[in-house]
């Protein structure tokens, strides 16, 4: 066997190690695994793992903070901060005296 042959060989083994893994992966992957299927050259086994352990140390990181469904968000979060007018004066709708935080400060509101 040449040299040539033992490395399209080696390359080979490879890309069937690739395959094998990216088929194993769970469906919360597939956007990445059809990322990394439709590229022109097809990453090495080393930086397919690298990709994946970035991907999974960002979805780790979002949350530990605590991010949610920007879907829900939308919804949950409809009219506390439209303007209203009253007296000439702006002011957010259930923004009372009593929730003032100019008035009493953030500590005393919140309790």
């Amino acid at each position: 066997m040449c040299k040539a042959d033992s490395i399209a060989y080696t390359r080979l083994v490879e890309r069937g190690k690739i395959f094998k893994f990216l088929h194993g992966l769970n469906s919360e992957y597939d956007p990445i695994r059809v990322q990394l299927l439709g590229k022109e050259k097809l990453p090495s086994l080393f930086e397919i793992f690298f990709i994946l352990r970035s991907e999974e140390t960002q979805r780790s990181v979002m949350l530990d903070k605590g991010c949610f469904n920007t879907r829900s968000t939308m919804v949950t979060g409809k009219g506390f901060t439209k303007i209203s007018t009253s007296k000439g004066k702006p002011f957010r709708k259930r923004h009372t005296k009593d929730t003032c935080y100019k008035l009493y400060g953030k500590e005393k509101v919140l309790k």
